[in-house]
């Protein structure tokens, strides 16, 4: 009975460490972005700045990752990264917004001889307007315009409309910001800068080393699976987002602040950072020496397989980065938007992933490592494809529940095919390279690309064009897996394939099965 009744302290340790720290990661990580636009930063901005942070994200990491693996040093550099997170950020709640001259007017966007008294024809033409109900949040090159009410009964199209003809007759009356006195890089924008460098560098390496020293304790252990860690990171993502939102609502209304407060954010991302901090000192980690660690770099840049893996994880990263930067900013212009519910769509998206993680081994072997890449980037690809299409925010819940597919499931077979693939005890130095391509570059190219997008463009025209990517990195990720499997056939190459002992992409019966041989003696 005692046996039965007894836990094992390793996994409990694991799991409550995943919860703590994504609970404290996602105070921060959910809202960054709006709480940079609520400082003044227009979405180029903001792109510059997320792009910055995954730059770091990619170069950082992979060093640490490596040190890591040459001093065995797992347990000792995670809990400092996780300390060093929750002391360091918190200042960044006292940077000044940029100041704004802001005053209510009437005129007509579309009568350059009205518009603003001052401004040139080219310049009417280029204003943008997001649209809820009668009510729009305008903006071109030099001015903001909030809080547009329609006076004249103009029709306008749904969400984003780009005045583009000299003949329309839409007079508003709007609360104006003057952008064109500010420095586009000026004092806030630095202080911004820095504390993303700062906040880069503690805590991109913590994912990396808390995934690659939970696959040692796993192959020491030979319990349980991954997913089954992961999943209560899930879950402490979504409690933190959600518990964020409503507390930055509440305090928002009791000091009566007519824009919403963030104080919550750092407070409750260094107190859930401190418990994680303390867990993390109780983690078991296995202690183990490698010889060199130039076999493992060897590898990533001579494997086929590593380049079509590397191909489709740099594609999903991009099209998820666009998500993680610009939905919630975009979804500050939709009816019902409120923090609470961009913590309902955080809570929904985690949710979902938890059901997905708890399962992600089983179908893993079902379908195989990159069909289960190409499925996810699939689902990730519709999902935003449909962001385009948002009119209200309580729409953003529903969509975010696709998330077990398009990227539990995913994220899931990527650690378990970068843990086959790396080198006896060289997987934190190949997880940081692997995770540095999908948090770093691919999210620098969707950050920029996307700043791009949405001002030049609009946001729906944004989503839908990161959608297209998404498919076309789909399939065309199958279509060289296909080709890869029957060049393969030549006697020679199958030979190699036998010897290497990765997964290839199933297209019979016999591969399939072949295939699931092969998951089950991995995880």
């Amino acid at each position: 009975m005692a046996n039965m009744l007894s836990v094992n302290t390793t996994f409990l340790h694991v799991k409550l460490i995943y919860f703590f720290f994504y609970a404290s990661a996602s105070c921060l990580m959910s809202y960054k972005a709006i709480f940079q636009k609520s400082l003044g930063m227009s979405p180029a901005q903001n792109g510059i700045l997320q792009s910055v942070e995954r730059f770091v994200i990619l170069c950082f990491p992979p060093v640490i990752g490596a040190l890591t693996d040459i001093r065995s040093q797992h347990k000792l550099l995670l809990t400092l990264c996780i300390f060093l997170m929750s002391a360091l950020l918190f200042p960044g709640y006292f940077i000044p917004p940029v100041s704004d001259s802001t005053f209510k007017e009437e005129f007509n966007f579309c009568n350059s001889s009205s518009y603003n008294n001052t401004s040139s024809e080219s310049e009417a033409r280029q204003v943008v307007c997001n649209r809820t109900d009668d009510t729009l949040t305008c903006y071109n090159q030099n001015t903001t315009y909030e809080e547009c009410i329609n006076i004249t009964g103009y029709q306008f199209t749904p969400q984003n409309l780009q005045f583009e003809t000299d003949n329309c007759t839409a007079i508003l009356k709007c609360f104006t910001s003057q952008l064109s006195a500010r420095e586009p890089f000026g004092l806030t924008f630095l202080l911004l800068l820095i504390f993303t460098i700062v906040y880069a560098l503690v805590s991109s390496p913590i994912g990396p080393l808390l995934d690659a020293t939970t696959f040692e304790i796993l192959a020491v252990e030979k319990e349980q699976n991954y997913g089954r860690q992961r999943m209560f990171g899930s879950i402490g993502f979504g409690v933190g987002s959600l518990a964020t939102g409503y507390f930055i609502d509440v305090y928002s209304n009791a000091i009566g602040s007519e824009n919403k407060d963030y104080l919550f954010v750092f407070i409750m991302m260094a107190a859930l950072g401190v418990i994680a901090t303390v867990i993390s000192l109780k983690l078991k980690v296995p202690h183990h020496t490698i010889p060199s660690i130039l076999p493992g770099l060897k590898l990533i840049f001579t494997s086929a397989k590593i380049f079509f893996f590397v191909w489709i994880v740099v594609i999903h990263g991009i099209v998820q980065s666009i998500k993680y930067t610009y939905l919630f900013w975009y979804g500050e212009g939709l009816a019902g938007s409120s923090t609470t519910m961009f913590g309902l769509a955080a809570l929904s998206d985690c949710l979902s992933e938890v059901p997905m993680f708890f399962i992600s081994n089983w179908i893993i072997k079902k379908l195989g490592h990159k069909f289960s890449l190409f499925l996810g980037l699939l689902c990730a690809s519709l999902r935003t494809f449909l962001y385009a299409y948002l009119t209200d925010a309580w729409q953003m819940v529903l969509l975010e529940a696709i998330n077990g597919v398009a990227f539990a499931l995913p994220i899931a077979a990527m650690c378990s095919y970068v843990f086959r693939l790396a080198p006896d005890g060289m997987t934190t130095t190949l997880m940081s390279l692997i995770q540095g391509l999908y948090w770093g570059l691919a999210n620098v190219i969707g950050t920029l690309l996307g700043g791009f997008l949405y001002e030049s463009y609009g946001a729906q025209t944004m989503f839908k064009l990161t959608a297209a990517l998404g498919v076309f990195g789909a399939f065309s990720f199958y279509f060289m897996s296909f080709l890869h499997l029957a060049l393969s056939k030549i006697p020679s190459a199958s030979t190699k394939e036998a010897d290497s002992g990765e997964e290839v992409m199933k297209l019979t019966e016999q591969q399939q099965k072949s295939s699931d041989e092969e998951h089950n003696q991995v995880l």
